[in-house]
């Protein structure tokens, strides 16, 4: 290995092993390697959202290489915007080439890397980040912009990545906590510390409680209805019901109005390679107990009707994150809500891999609702 080449090894290598000392997850038993990918510069990848039969956001973004031609670091990012209609703004986060290129300013400050440096140096430093991005299945749009865009400390943001992965209900809910905790920086305005603080605090409160498989939760759950890229088996068994304290049983509550949401088409298409998923949210609302007054949800459920994946390594992975119920009507007619939300995962084993979002109310007097903002 000639010197050109044995300098970058040696710091990546260094790297990795820095950012497993510096991450607070459990990495005793984990190894970070550098993630290869089958695409070269250029190459164009298309992602689009469809409800029902039409398209609501359509976006294309271009592989460029921050690195050198020994030592690639390949991003995908922006190119362009076809299609947006109003209200879906916040459904995909695009990675902006000018953007993630003042953030790894930040980023390289943050760790003491050299992204002015020689084109070696400069290579580590998003080689860095991209590592951090894959180990950690974060969505970089969304990173990106929790900083640039809202002005958070990047400490700040890292920390309550860290926290909230490693306090998450499990690990497989991991990455989505962390993503959803990024999402509502962004969209809420919200501090990283006001996000976990929330986070930790969410329960359930008053006459209202959530019931997964018969079990009463009291804090937020995610539930996977997409899994090693088939839909989950056991998806009829996966219903979130909203209930009154006083009898947790579901099937007590009956009548109400049966409702289903949309088919929601998510799309990843870099020609022969593709991802696909389309699912759709169903449930029944404004059931009622025989000696319990109030209107409740006794069924929630998210399934997928389609899943594609054609490439080396890709994945698609769904869950539904239900947040605590809480009680919209009045102590003595008690009314049940929940804000849900959707996240998709989807793309190839590493730097393709995007993050897609969907934000759902349902309350039992009024059903179901998408939330744009």
């Amino acid at each position: 290995m000639n010197k050109k080449n044995y300098i970058p090894a040696i710091l990546f290598a260094a790297l990795c092993l820095f950012l497993s000392a510096c991450n607070d997850k459990d990495t005793s038993d984990q190894v970070i390697q550098e993630e290869t990918t089958a695409y070269t510069p250029g190459q164009t990848v298309t992602k689009s959202f469809v409800v029902d039969n039409d398209t609501v956001v359509k976006m294309i973004d271009v592989v460029v290489n921050y690195g050198t031609t020994e030592m690639p670091a390949l991003f995908l990012v922006h190119q362009s915007t076809p299609k947006l209609a109003e209200g879906y703004e916040l459904i995909l986060f695009p990675l902006y080439k000018d953007h993630l290129e003042l953030f790894m300013q930040v980023w390289s400050a943050e760790f003491n890397l050299n992204v002015n440096g020689t084109p070696e140096e400069k290579t580590v430093a998003y080689k860095h980040l991209l590592s951090y991005l894959v180990f950690n299945e974060v969505d970089p749009g969304l990173l990106v912009e929790s900083v640039l865009g809202k002005g958070n400390e990047l400490s700040s943001v890292l920390k309550m990545i860290a926290v909230s992965a490693k306090t998450a209900s499990s690990s497989a809910a991991s990455n989505s906590v962390s993503n959803d905790l990024l999402f509502r920086t962004y969209e809420e305005g919200i501090s990283p510390e006001k996000a976990l603080s929330d986070m930790k605090s969410s329960e359930s409160v008053g006459d209202i409680v959530s019931v997964y498989k018969n079990v009463k939760e009291l804090t937020n759950i995610w539930v996977d209805f997409v899994k090693k890229n088939k839909a989950v088996v056991d998806a009829p068994d996966n219903i979130m019901s909203f209930v009154n304290e006083l009898d947790t049983i579901p099937s007590h509550y009956t009548g109400g109005t049966n409702f289903k949401s949309s088919d929601y088409k998510l799309s990843y298409d870099a020609g022969i390679w593709q991802a696909k998923i389309t699912y759709h949210i169903e449930g029944t609302y404004g059931a009622t107990h025989p000696t319990i007054a109030g209107s409740y949800i006794p069924k929630c459920n998210t399934l997928s009707t389609y899943v594609s994946c054609k490439g080396p390594s890709f994945i698609v992975a769904a869950k539904t994150y239900y947040s605590p119920a809480i009680n919209v009507g009045s102590f003595e007619a008690p009314a049940a809500e929940m804000n849900g939300k959707v996240q998709v995962d989807y793309g190839d084993c590493c730097c393709y891999r995007y993050r897609a979002y969907l934000n759902f109310k349902i309350n039992a007097l009024t059903g179901y609702t998408k939330v744009t903002k």
